[in-house]
């Protein structure tokens, strides 16, 4: 599989301290947005770091696909592509089901 050209999904949630494996219902969320771009599926750590850059304000560039308006990605926030989504915690990512955000 390897870099391919994928749909990523950007939850802002209402929760940072939401706990995916307990939840019966769906995390709580601000607002969503998707975009496209490349992510590598065989070094996830890599990709993960690039969607992280790429949705927070620094500088204003051409590079960030922050809506308008809109804040940075945050603790708690979450990034999905394909069946897999991941968690921003206070230190690196944990794996969450995509599907508790229908």
């Amino acid at each position: 599989m390897g870099v391919m050209e994928q749909r990523i999904s950007i939850y802002h949630t209402r929760d940072e301290d939401f706990v995916p494996a307990r939840m019966g219902e769906q995390v709580p969320v601000y607002f969503v947005y998707d975009y496209e771009d490349t992510f590598d599926l065989q070094d996830v750590d890599s990709a993960l770091a690039r969607v992280f850059r790429r949705n927070n304000r620094v500088d204003d560039s051409s590079f960030e696909v922050v809506p308008s308006g809109e804040r940075s990605f945050s603790v708690g926030d979450v990034v999905a592509v394909g069946e897999t989504a991941w968690k921003c915690a206070s230190f690196g990512w944990e794996v969450v089901g995509a599907e508790v955000f229908g």
